[in-house]
């Protein structure tokens, strides 16, 4: 065998395994590719999965509202009342709030000067069943303002601002409904309401 031809066979050899490095090399990205799509592919999947179990788990937990009604046969008492929309019991509901009373500088202009603020916090005693209400904290006004607060009640404006906590029997995650109720023309309107979820 001459030079020339050793040459040759080891030229034709090189040659042979860099296509076979670069057929290889493109087989392997082909293949990391698709490993790619299919880690996608079972990650939406996994995502899918948990919308699904977080959905089935809301739709069987404790939904909690928070109302106001005047106490039947007392002018001046107002019940704040507790109410589960959901299918399964809520426990260990927990009313914190503030009590804010504000001096009106002139009627039907928003209120001004901060007068007191009293925080308020109380707990049902028992576990509250789906579709059933409770009330939770009873306000009077003489007694939780102040004597005479009835008769020039008018000239203040009087805010009660906070949550509502509780535990589900279903999935990890408590509840909290905040609420907002302003006391206006003897009656408390609820100014705004929110569930959260932690």
């Amino acid at each position: 065998m001459t030079d020339a031809t050793a040459n040759a066979i080891s030229a034709y050899s090189t040659l042979a395994i860099a296509l076979l490095t670069a057929a290889y090399v493109g087989v392997s990205t082909c293949m990391l590719l698709k490993i790619r799509d299919q880690v996608r592919i079972a990650q939406s999947a996994a995502d899918a999965s948990k919308k699904s179990a977080d959905t089935a788990v809301s739709a069987e937990r404790a939904w909690i509202d928070i109302t106001c009604e005047k106490v039947k046969g007392y002018e001046s008492q107002f019940h704040f009342v507790v109410s589960n929309h959901g299918k399964t019991p809520a426990f260990n509901i927990t009313l914190k709030a503030d009590l804010r009373r504000w001096l009106k500088i002139k009627p039907g202009e928003p209120a001004y000067s901060d007068l007191m603020t009293k925080p308020v916090q109380t707990t049902l005693d028992t576990s509250l069943a789906a579709n059933k209400a409770e009330p939770i904290y009873t306000f009077e006004p003489e007694r939780e303002l102040g004597e005479g607060m009835l008769r020039i009640l008018g000239m203040y404006e009087v805010v009660l601002q906070g949550a509502v906590t509780y535990k589900n029997v279903v999935g990890e995650l408590d509840g909290a409904t905040t609420f907002c109720f302003r006391l206006e023309k003897g009656m408390f309107d609820r100014m705004t309401q929110h569930t959260v979820f932690k």
